[in-house]
């Protein structure tokens, strides 16, 4: 018996910061498997893509200059 099972994840999320994070993730999982325990086989496969705008990092300089309230 052949089974084919997938699954699909996507997000975005803003952030609560004056410059959008516009982060964006996609997660993805696909497997086959045919036979049973003792005689069968899977395959499976995954993937993963994220991209953000990363508003996070502050510069050294910016800190040590007291324009950043750390």
């Amino acid at each position: 018996m052949a089974k084919l099972l997938g699954a699909l994840e996507a997000q975005h999320y803003d952030g609560p910061w004056d410059h959008p994070d516009d982060q964006r993730k996609l997660n993805a999982a696909l497997r086959y498997s045919e036979g049973d325990q003792r005689n069968g086989y899977s395959l499976t496969g995954m993937l993963y893509h994220g991209q953000w705008n990363s508003s996070t990092d502050q510069p050294v300089r910016a800190i040590t200059e007291g324009l950043i309230d750390r």
